[in-house]
């Protein structure tokens, strides 16, 4: 987990392999539960073509209220008030193995997108985007949870 957490403060150039690597390492969010709530969307600079995409539409977090309720894309708006993203719809939790694994994961509901979470601490997650249209690369990012779970 301290790998994951060095490469978040990690300036610079980061390669899908590498992230991959450390990623692999972390056990799965396997409980829907624990993400409720707002998370604080951070990613690597890489090459990764949704890494240009979300910057360019000021990607903010995520939002878990249920089960079968999650806002997987939130921005800021122009006075940087986040906003759902109603172009990317809505979401919800679903196991499914992925990667070999078995985990509770984010499945989009207008879009061909899985979100698998690895746990790095109670308020920092690991997050990997399989993408059907980005067959064989993966989006990697991380998210903060907004406020200390209840």
């Amino acid at each position: 987990m301290e790998e994951f957490l060095d490469l978040t403060k990690r300036p610079g150039f980061a390669a899908e392999c590498d992230i991959e690597a450390i990623w692999a390492k972390l056990p799965a969010v396997s409980e829907p539960s624990f993400m409720i709530g707002e998370w604080t969307g951070s990613d690597f600079e890489n090459d990764h073509p949704d890494h240009t995409q979300l910057k360019a539409m000021k990607w903010a977090d995520k939002t878990f209220e249920s089960v079968d309720d999650v806002d997987p894309i939130m921005v800021y708006d122009e006075e940087g008030k986040r906003v759902f993203s109603e172009p990317w719809g809505h979401a919800r939790w679903r196991e499914v193995k992925l990667w070999g694994l078995l985990s509770t994961c984010m499945v989009y509901d207008k879009h061909p997108i899985i979100d698998q979470f690895r746990y790095v601490h109670d308020d920092l997650v690991a997050g990997a985007m399989d993408i059907k249209p980005f067959s064989g690369r993966v989006y990697y990012f991380y998210l903060h949870r907004n406020e200390k779970k209840l």
